[in-house]
């Protein structure tokens, strides 16, 4: 097995144990599991945010693609560098 197909895998299973959130008819953000296939890919981008010099910023953050069981293309946004998602990954348990 090739490391990106390991590396996925772990990627993968760290993704099942994420919560999406969706606001329910009772106007209350409601956790959900990801359903998640396989991850597809991973990349970092630069997010910013605020249209004045004062509140003006940027930050790293972290894009995983993947596909859900269905088939559908999704992704998650990490709100962190890529470099701490890596240390988080460091602590899920593998076979």
């Amino acid at each position: 097995m090739k490391f990106n197909d390991k590396f996925n895998e772990v990627l993968a299973g760290w993704l099942r144990t994420q919560r999406d959130y969706v606001v329910g008819y009772d106007g209350v953000s409601h956790p959900i599991p990801l359903k998640v296939g396989r991850v597809t890919g991973f990349d970092d981008y630069t997010y910013s945010s605020g249209y004045c010099e004062t509140c003006y910023f940027e930050e790293q953050r972290a894009r995983i693609h993947y596909e859900t069981p269905d088939g559908d293309q999704l992704v998650f946004h990490y709100y962190g560098k890529f470099a701490e998602l890596l240390e988080e990954l460091l602590d899920v348990e593998v076979d």
